[in-house]
């Protein structure tokens, strides 16, 4: 059995995805630890628990932290390896209707070939957009076009991982069959990034405002206003409101990370059809 070089492709298109996010949310999670040791130390008490925040929380920090540039990486390298991934998956998919009537082949082929390759990169642009948008339109002096931007770009870049995924799922079906493994996989991931949209869209705008309460408390802190405008109760719920938004976005883009990296399947599978890839 023939090992294609081009499968570590729709793997390292994976590997990018979640590594951006991860590792954008990993180093907001050791600088927030880094900054609460230096305040207790300075405030003569224990440092208090941190928590991971939302991935639009920690992408739309606009300062010089590199975190957000992370993401910017990984969702680059994303569209261009997840779209070389869709052309190698569409190229399976003609050999495996090789056979077939040429206008069926080509009516099989065509449509979901181009979507394979589009949806990625679609996918790769938003969480790009995500990150530059709060720059180009920051909330002070564009709230309302900086708002309707971020959530337009995070609707894009969440409905368009669950279509590619579907679409990868369809594909599968097509060439491996309704009971392959890979199929089945791709299927449980699917379903993963399907509670995760339908928990986010229920619960993002509640956890939005109240993270701009958060946001509003902060400074009211760091201005000296009166010690802040929430109690130590209110801010610890507002951030395990944040952290569960925040795995819920991680276990989308950890979902569709893995149902492109399962893309390796097909393009071996090309490699010991006709020995190109």
């Amino acid at each position: 059995m023939t090992i294609s070089p081009f499968i570590s492709i729709p793997i390292l298109a994976g590997i990018a995805l979640c590594s951006g996010g991860l590792g954008a949310v990993l180093l907001d999670l050791l600088e927030q630890r880094r900054n609460e040791r230096i305040l207790s130390e300075q405030q003569n008490r224990a440092p208090n628990t941190v928590l991971i925040r939302m991935l639009s929380y920690v992408t739309g920090d606009p300062t010089t932290s590199c975190k957000a540039y992370i993401f910017i990486i990984g969702c680059f390298l994303y569209a261009v390896l997840g779209g070389f991934t869709g052309y190698l998956q569409s190229e399976a998919l003609v050999d495996n209707y090789y056979n077939e009537d040429e206008e069926i082949m080509k009516s099989k082929t065509n449509t979901k070939g181009v979507q394979l390759v589009v949806y990625p990169i679609i996918i790769g642009l938003s969480g790009m957009l995500l990150v530059l948008g709060v720059r180009l339109l920051p909330y002070d002096k564009y709230p309302r076009a900086g708002i309707a931007t971020h959530v337009i770009v995070a609707g894009l870049l969440q409905m368009f991982s669950i279509i590619y995924s579907f679409t990868a799922v369809g594909l599968a079906i097509d060439i491996f069959g309704e009971a392959s493994t890979i199929t089945t996989v791709r299927k449980v991931f699917t379903y993963i990034s399907v509670i995760g949209l339908v928990l986010s869209f229920l619960l993002g705008g509640y956890v939005m405002g109240k993270s701009a309460q958060l946001t509003q408390h902060e400074k009211a802190i760091q201005s000296n206003a009166n010690g802040g405008t929430l109690t130590s109760k209110q801010v610890w719920s507002i951030k395990c409101w944040m952290a569960g938004l925040g795995l819920i976005q991680m276990s989308i883009g950890i979902s569709t990370g893995v149902v492109t990296a399962s893309g390796a399947a097909e393009i071996n599978l090309l490699a010991n059809i006709d020995g190109i890839y």
